[in-house]
């Protein structure tokens, strides 16, 4: 990362750091301050997938192109890494430079991702996003040890809580802390269960429980947070599970980080039935995406 010295100015053009490419030539002039990752944070991941099958649908499209996620790799680029995340892998098998960022899944998370080809079609699909009146659908597959307890949904299935969002302890990792109780403050996170069945191995052995739900609000790390909120920390969570195995092994620095987690972005349904003139990216009877392999546990269990 580079930034030119003695602009102080911070709505100067050059006043942000940009990021040096070898095809950049020469960028570094006198003075420029220049940042180097010794150790980066790798993303093993992203080398061993075969990206080009990873495309769901949108290689005919001109709007969007839409991947399974693998699990293990972040979507956007990180600050030392601007190669092993899903948008550059994307870019570069199917040799499209404008892809853009409509939507995120977490790095240890697989499943449906929405990539755009053009900027109006990322801010058109950003708005239907916004909407959350049901036109676009995220279904999840969640992977826990324990079943849901039903008493925690109400009549129609539904699992509310209310969230602060970026909450920092002392020594800890970022995270959503759901409550009961609305307050100033707080946003409402609600999802809804459509089914859940036991996940069995090969020997007949009861390993967990398969969770599929439907997000009817769309927070940071809200399924992870309202699943452990109510005893049931998706498998491998070392974020929301601090009492797991996982977490064990994570804080007596067996591993830098964990690749995956129970939680597949399985499906995404949209449905666009505004009456704006803007355009229509998708049929009018609507379109769904699904993932194009079984969720971790389902084969490796089996």
């Amino acid at each position: 990362l580079v930034r030119e010295r003695g602009i102080k100015d911070p709505t100067h053009p050059r006043y942000a750091c940009r990021r040096a490419k070898p095809s950049d030539g020469e960028v570094a002039g006198y003075g420029t301050y220049i940042r180097v990752h010794l150790q980066p944070r790798r993303f093993p991941a992203a080398l061993r997938t075969d990206w080009s099958k990873r495309v769901v649908e949108g290689l005919d499209s001109e709007h969007y192109v839409v991947i399974d996620k693998p699990y293990g790799v972040g979507v956007p680029p990180t600050v030392d890494n601007a190669e092993e995340n899903c948008l550059h892998m994307t870019r570069r098998v199917l040799g499209l430079e404008d892809l853009r960022i409509t939507h995120r899944l977490d790095q240890p998370t697989s499943g449906v991702l929405v990539l755009a080809r053009t900027k109006e079609f990322a801010s058109y699909f950003n708005g239907l996003l916004a909407r959350r009146d049901g036109s676009v659908r995220k279904h999840y597959k969640v992977f826990t040890r324990r079943e849901v307890p039903r008493g925690a949904l109400d009549e129609e299935g539904v699992l509310t809580h209310y969230a602060r969002v970026g909450v920092r302890a002392a020594k800890s990792k970022t995270r959503t802390v759901m409550y009961d109780e609305d307050a100033e403050g707080r946003h409402v996170c609600k999802l809804r269960v459509l089914g859940s069945e036991a996940v069995v191995d090969g020997g007949g052995k009861v390993q967990g429980y398969e969770t599929e739900v439907v997000l009817m609000t769309g927070r940071t790390h809200q399924i992870r947070a309202q699943f452990a909120a109510v005893g049931c920390p998706v498998v491998g969570d070392t974020v929301y599970d601090g009492r797991g195995e996982d977490s064990a092994r994570y804080r007596e620095g067996e591993f830098e980080f964990l690749e995956k987690i129970g939680l597949q972005a399985c499906k995404m349904a949209v449905k666009d039935e505004s009456s704006s003139p803007s355009p229509k990216y998708f049929p009018a009877q609507g379109i769904e995406f699904s993932a194009l392999s079984d969720p971790w546990w389902r084969v490796e269990l089996s």
